[in-house]
């Protein structure tokens, strides 16, 4: 599978309002900074750092080596950094976080693994009020299907 949004009724990930969800499939390795202001929800790897501006769900199969910064977030599979979710966190029976949490909303099912610290309430808001999350610059160039000028060919130089 490989990574692209659609519409998308997918357990625990449904499409938000504009009805998008995109999707980070089994077997796809990203290294680097994902960012999304849609739903997203990711099956496969990922090293780096994680931005969702909506709801993002590590599937059961997910694997996250870095940072996440999030509106909402349900953990079904392993992370290992530190969790930011600005509104609700839920861990699932299957999900593992290894790493520092930082939520207004915490639940956790029973089977489901977090070591660390969890920071909410008062002290957690402070620390949400200055973290915004750096997404300003994920919305796509709006000149994104224009004509590229074609290139002159190069002239070979002749022989001496």
């Amino acid at each position: 599978m490989s990574i692209f949004t659609g519409k998308s009724q997918q357990n625990g990930a449904n499409a938000g309002p504009e009805g998008n969800l995109s999707l980070l499939g089994p077997g796809v390795h990203l290294v680097g900074e994902l960012m999304s202001t849609g739903v997203m929800r990711i099956e496969g790897r990922v090293n780096g750092t994680v931005i969702c501006k909506s709801r993002l769900v590590v599937g059961a199969n997910g694997r996250i080596e870095g940072n996440i910064d999030a509106q909402n977030a349900t953990i079904e599979g392993e992370v290992h950094g530190r969790v930011i979710v600005r509104d609700l966190l839920d861990i699932q029976a299957s999900g593992k976080i290894y790493g520092d949490i930082v939520c207004e909303k915490f639940t956790m099912q029973a089977g489901g693994l977090f070591t660390g610290t969890c920071k909410m309430g008062p002290e957690a808001r402070e620390i949400l009020s200055k973290t915004a999350p750096k997404l300003t610059d994920a919305t796509p160039p709006k000149n994104l299907n224009a004509e590229v000028a074609p290139q002159p060919e190069a002239t070979p130089k002749p022989k001496a």
